[in-house]
């Protein structure tokens, strides 16, 4: 039996400026009521995030932080090894540019929770810099970029 229910894994590589955002937004996803653990996976990275992680930015006793190091390139094999190093039963995994709601945990566990699934995805908004997609961008593109809508029919 594994010590946790959830594993985040949240993979990263030399994205310090947009990672910055997404550590400030993870203090306040609400913890399910299942035990749970944030796992970080550096890939190699050779810019500010090595510091940025070393900074204490996580403080949640309900769910321990780790940080893991891989230094073989890829998001395959960041995720791979973020599979290898997780304690839960299921790994949630995150990108390091995602902003997560604060009930994303709290809805995932009520899935898992009623219907023990395999794999389960949900909804992605994309959110722009400027707020504005690039010209180029069209709507059918979207898809391609991890977007999801709540009216999308699932494949």
């Amino acid at each position: 039996m594994t010590p946790f229910k959830f594993t985040v894994a949240l993979c990263t590589h030399n994205h310090a400026d947009r990672l910055r955002r997404t550590l400030a937004d993870l203090p306040h996803v609400l913890s399910p009521d299942s035990p749970w653990e944030l796992l970080v996976v550096d890939n190699a990275s050779s810019d500010q995030t090595p510091e940025l992680l070393r900074q204490p930015w996580w403080n949640r006793a309900e769910a321990p932080l780790r940080i893991v190091r891989e230094e073989k390139l890829g998001i395959a094999n960041a995720r791979n090894r973020a599979i290898e190093e997780a304690n839960g039963e299921y790994v949630v995994f995150m990108d390091d540019d995602e902003t997560p709601d604060p009930h994303w945990l709290v809805a995932i566990e009520e899935v898992v929770l009623e219907y023990a699934p395999d794999a389960i995805g949900g909804k992605i908004e994309v959110l722009f810099e400027d707020d504005n997609p690039p010209k180029w961008l069209s709507d059918e593109i979207l898809p391609f970029l991890g977007y999801l809508s709540a009216n999308m029919m699932p494949l």
